[in-house]
């Protein structure tokens, strides 16, 4: 069974779950994986303790999950939301299941291309993964070249566009990625990783040829996921 520490937000949660279905390799209903979701709204926010706006850690909402899936019967535990990655290592130790971690999955992708090493990344993600470096420091230890938004590309199209799918309007936030992915790209990024779970919701609306650019890691998550119940 795998248990999906979810709802931040829920639409990225049910976004996964659609992902994770086409991921497996099943026949049937009976080779699908049994999956437990705890679709949790209420998890406080994660940005602002990061940032350093609120005192109000998620962490103990985010460990109580984590231990009511493994008390469910979860062998393997999965969270798609990037930015709750930073207390990572703390919800690990609190259970006894392996947690799959999103920015590795995403990694041992980039890797696994070919040329992917040499090609330069650029990473869409909120203000708190990038300031958590996340994804920085991954790419660093790898050699892997990256680019991150510049402030003014923050402000004017990653963060609205996050907060666009937040409210589920969806072809502004389309739009919105789309300008953001071509601006990156004119500044030398080869591939876009979609770091924050919300993106890649609007990835059906956009261009093909935006679409090509960008590395949706939901999908690298679910496809991870049915790797780490395989090997149990």
């Amino acid at each position: 069974m795998l248990g999906v520490l979810g709802g931040m937000g829920p639409l990225a949660t049910a976004d996964f779950i659609q992902k994770l279905v086409k991921a497996t390799p099943a026949k049937s209903d009976q080779d699908h994986p049994e999956v437990i979701v705890f679709s949790n709204p209420k998890i406080p926010d994660r940005v602002g303790p990061i940032l350093g706006r609120s005192a109000v850690s998620p962490l103990p909402a985010l460990i109580d999950t984590a231990q009511r899936l493994q008390a469910f019967g979860a062998k393997v535990l999965v969270m798609p939301c990037h930015t709750a990655h930073y207390w990572h290592t703390q919800i690990a130790q609190a259970v006894t299941v392996p947690f799959v971690h999103i920015a590795d999955a995403a990694c041992e992708e980039i890797l696994g291309v070919e040329d992917g090493r040499k090609k330069t990344i650029g990473v869409l993600a909120t203000e708190a993964t990038l300031h958590a470096e996340i994804y920085q420091d991954r790419f660093k230890s790898f050699g892997i070249s990256y680019l991150v938004p510049e402030q003014q590309e923050m402000q004017r199209y990653v963060l609205p566009a996050i907060a666009a799918v937040k409210r589920v309007a969806m072809p502004e936030a389309s739009k919105l990625l789309t300008e953001v992915v071509n601006l990156m790209t004119q500044r030398g990024a080869e591939v876009v990783v979609l770091a924050c779970t919300e993106l890649p919701t609007v990835l059906d609306l956009v261009d093909p040829t935006i679409h090509a650019r960008c590395m949706d890691v939901t999908e690298i998550l679910a496809r991870a996921s049915i790797s780490a119940l395989a090997k149990l």
